[in-house]
């Protein structure tokens, strides 16, 4: 039936909910796959598909193995003249996409990284730790020939992020440095130092589970970007690090003598406040 009334579906709407729903149902029809992406790659001459659309669409072909290279491309292309329109979770997931499908273009990585530096410096604390982990679930699918331009992403939003610092609550943090710290980022020793800072003068605020999250992902960062940095620049993130250590661990310690931290956590938390 679909089959037969395909060409019936012409909003990119109506398409992107149809090949999704059936891609996740694992409908096993590879005719079927590649007459939607034909058709879909017919109606982007005559109408422009939104980014979010495109990226659902590409990962549904991708889900399926449908992923005929010159399509692929086709609907990749398709995605730059509304990406200014886009939000930077929108062109992560359409990145992620592409890169699962095999067909991130440099023209689509350069768009995005472009969008990213314009745009990040204008986004809230809790949408640049989304949008940062958003990116960083790219890392997973990635290539070494995507990696300048991933590097050139994180390093926007790391920058965005330590200049807005003041408006970061304890929950913008800890997603920030889990998202650096899961994916190995790199993140540069005097923005660490800061964002140490701004750990310790809210301390208070912080969860158990936030502290615990916090340690391990400082910890983490310290290990990895010290010994590249700058000695002196090194040597004040690792005093302020163990300053915010110090306070963090205080909440830690009181739950575990309320009896409300399981021993594991508390041993892991110690650990990494050790480490710092």
């Amino acid at each position: 039936e679909l089959k037969a009334r395909l060409i019936e579906f012409q909003s990119a709407m109506e398409l992107t909910m149809i090949i999704n729903a059936i891609s996740k149902l694992r409908v096993t029809d590879d005719n079927l796959y590649r007459r939607m992406a034909t058709h879909i790659s017919n109606r982007l001459s005559h109408e422009s598909f939104h980014v979010r659309h495109l990226s659902v669409i590409v990962g549904a072909l991708a889900r399926v193995n449908c992923s005929d290279s010159a399509t692929m491309r086709r609907l990749a292309d398709g995605a730059l003249p509304t990406m200014p329109e886009a939000t930077l979770v929108e062109l992560a997931r359409l990145m992620e996409a592409c890169m699962r499908a095999s067909c991130a273009e440099p023209d689509l990585l350069d768009a995005c990284a472009v969008q990213c530096r314009e745009k990040a410096p204008s986004m809230d604390p809790q949408s640049l730790s989304s949008t940062a982990f958003a990116f960083g679930q790219c890392l997973e699918a990635a290539e070494v020939t995507h990696l300048p331009q991933m590097r050139k992403i994180f390093r926007s939003l790391q920058m965005a992020a330590t200049s807005s610092l003041p408006l970061f609550q304890p929950r913008d943090m800890v997603s920030l440095l889990r998202t650096y710290a899961r994916w190995q980022i790199a993140f540069d020793c005097g923005n660490l130092r800061r964002l140490a800072d701004r750990m310790g003068a809210t301390s208070d605020q912080f969860e158990v589970e936030g502290s615990v999250a916090a340690l391990f992902a400082l910890s983490v960062l310290m290990q990895r970007n010290a010994a590249r940095a700058d000695p002196a620049t090194a040597a004040a993130a690792w005093q302020s690090s163990r300053a915010a250590a110090q306070l963090l661990l205080r909440r830690v310690w009181q739950s575990a003598g309320a009896g409300e931290l399981e021993a594991s956590t508390l041993l892991r938390a110690v650990e990494d406040s050790v480490v710092l």
